[in-house]
């Protein structure tokens, strides 16, 4: 798709001299998203990037970071220019840069042809503003290219942003979806860094992907990257990336219907999953002949067993296809017997003894079973005196 050449807006703003930030926009000739952008302002690496997003139906804008400092113009990419970023980096009042995120997400929801649904994206220093930019509602998703900072909260003026905080805060809970993408190798975000990001995100039940990559810092920028750029890894974190716009932002899927509900093992140890959602998920496993633990108060783990009432036909079916299934392991095997027996029902072994059983040890098992379902309040009385029957053919005594 055809995109124009980037048109530069000015919009006042509260911070700097200047009182104004100066926003490149870049559209194709169609709708809607913000922030592209480094510690370098919009240069030739920004532009090309926001140019692919731009080609695929997006409206673009490139705020130019550093406007309380200097014009709207690209910082060199030497060893002056970096001094100089990153000095902006942290003289920038935290508010401005929020403010910036803002005013972006003000002027293209006020273009003729934005459908009013944004998303934002950024690398290095752009990562972790488009991650505060996810703080505000209308921005439906974000993706943030090795994010520095966050994991440090080193933003802003006196280097003590309130990123991380604000997620444990819920500031991030039910809004836009993330993707945070990482260099295994980036020496600016190490893995302690990167753990910290997925746990706090994780903890506030944020939506979310996170992907580590085999890559060092700024992989994805195509000048000046000293050795570091890998174009094929770039085009893949950029499909990542469309895809999730392609579903937030060119799309209205209408709202979400929230997080789907958790795998019956993993729900029985969250806890946060309530205890009916935990007892619907025990039974869910017992249907099929999977064991379960329940968890103490005291955090120790006990075999949970159901005697809250008998079995039902499904289930006792579902223990019988356990016992047939070759795939099932000995152990769950030995678990569906005890249940069946302990409901009346008669098993008949399908497979030769593990090492070490006897057939005497089996037989004792079986009416061990039996005897259990006789003093089992919650077995029915045609499979109690079915029990009856069986111990008193094998001349077993029944207390």
């Amino acid at each position: 798709m055809l995109i124009t050449n980037k048109e530069l807006h000015r919009i006042p703003a509260s911070f700097g001299e200047s009182k104004d930030i100066g926003i490149y926009v870049i559209s194709p000739v169609i709708p809607g998203y913000p922030q592209a952008n480094e510690i370098y302002q919009v240069t030739g690496p920004v532009e090309r990037f926001a140019g692919q997003i731009a080609s695929q139906g997006y409206i673009v804008a490139c705020p130019s970071s550093f406007h309380e400092f200097e014009p709207p113009t690209a910082i060199p990419y030497d060893t002056e220019g970096t001094d100089r970023g990153n000095r902006y980096k942290v003289e920038k009042e935290l508010p401005a840069y929020d403010e910036d995120a803002k005013l972006a997400t003000d002027l293209l929801s006020s273009l003729p042809n934005c459908n009013g649904r944004i998303a934002a994206t950024g690398m290095c220093l752009g990562g972790h503003l488009a991650f505060r930019a996810a703080f505000d509602p209308r921005v439906l998703a974000a993706v943030c290219f090795f994010a520095t900072d966050i994991h440090s909260a080193t933003l802003g003026k006196g280097m003590k942003d309130d990123s991380l905080e604000r997620v444990k805060a819920g500031d991030l809970t039910g809004k836009g979806e993330l993707i945070m993408i990482f260099g295994k190798q980036d020496t600016h975000v190490p893995r302690a860094g990167r753990d910290l990001i997925r746990k706090t995100l994780e903890d506030a039940n944020v939506t979310f992907s996170l992907l580590e990559v085999q890559a060092q810092h700024a992989f994805i920028r195509d000048e000046s990257s000293k050795g570091r750029w890998d174009a094929a890894l770039t085009r893949s974190c950029f499909g990542f990336m469309m895809e999730l716009f392609e579903r937030t932002v060119s799309r209205d899927l209408g709202p979400r219907a929230g997080p789907a509900p958790e795998p019956a093992h993993a729900a029985i140890n969250n806890p946060n999953v309530s205890e009916e959602a935990k007892e619907r998920s025990r039974r869910i496993l017992e249907e099929v002949g999977e064991t379960t633990e329940r968890t103490t108060d005291r955090g120790s783990s006990t075999r949970y067993e159901d005697t809250s009432e008998s079995l039902s036909g499904n289930q006792i079916r579902g223990y019988k296809a356990t016992l047939s299934n070759p795939r099932t392991s000995e152990d769950a095997k030995e678990k569906a017997r005890e249940i069946l027996e302990g409901e009346g029902e008669a098993v008949e072994s399908t497979t030769a003894y593990t090492s070490g059983n006897t057939e005497d040890e089996h037989s004792n098992r079986v009416l061990g079973g039996y005897k259990a379902a006789v003093h089992n309040p919650n077995v029915s009385a045609e499979a109690k005196r079915h029990a009856h029957q069986v111990l008193q053919e094998h001349d077993a005594d029944v207390a």
